[in-house]
């Protein structure tokens, strides 16, 4: 079980982070070792802003599909008023900006899959959720209303971010072993591009 990145020495993805800071708590932690090269991290952020403020908070999203749970805001600058109900959502690959509108106070846990990781979960092509957010229990085998009163009833975002792991742990567990196997493949590429970005395919 590798430690995620401290998120307040990086803050990929996050647009204004010192401003997002002062009003919004931001947590990553580590996932199941069985997971390794499917799933990088859990996350959670959690906020609680004075009456009649609001922070727009904007993030370019890593190349990743994200499990998502939480009460916050719709994706926009002009959201529909709150309170929002708690919703599981499976987050595709954002291609552009991201802008949500924060009131009052929320919470929202997730699971940041690895590049290539969510092949692994679902037969369909991942580019179907590009740009998209949708019910979690769609796409996966799961309960998402039982996961989402489960999840409001927790204290934490760290108690949170156990309860969804718990609930999509045994999806990775069943999953097709030739996708995961590619999935893992996948992953072990682009994490060496990371780490060596003078590496180019064959035939460039």
């Amino acid at each position: 079980m590798s430690e995620p990145p401290d998120p307040s020495e990086d803050t990929r993805a996050i647009l204004h982070p010192a401003r997002m800071a002062e009003y919004v708590r931001l947590e990553r932690f580590p996932v199941p070792t069985a997971t390794d090269g499917i799933f990088d991290w859990a996350w959670s952020v959690s906020w609680n802003l004075p009456p009649g403020e609001r922070l727009a908070q904007d993030v370019l999203s890593l190349p990743a599909v994200n499990l998502s749970v939480g009460n916050g805001p719709p994706p926009g600058r002009t959201p529909p008023p709150g309170p929002y109900a708690v919703l599981p959502r499976v987050v595709g690959v954002a291609r552009r900006r991201t802008t949500r509108v924060l009131r009052g106070s929320g919470w929202n846990v997730a699971i940041k899959t690895t590049v290539g990781g969510f092949g692994a979960l679902s037969p369909a092509p991942v580019s179907r959720w590009t740009n998209k957010e949708v019910p979690m229990g769609t796409v996966l085998a799961l309960d998402g209303s039982a996961l989402a009163e489960r999840m409001a009833a927790a204290t934490s975002g760290g108690d949170r971010a156990d309860i969804l792991l718990q609930a999509v742990e045994p999806l990775v567990a069943q999953a097709d072993p030739a996708r995961m196997r590619a999935a893992r493949e996948v992953t072990a590429i682009a994490e060496a591009a990371e780490r060596q970005p003078q590496l180019r395919l064959a035939g460039e």
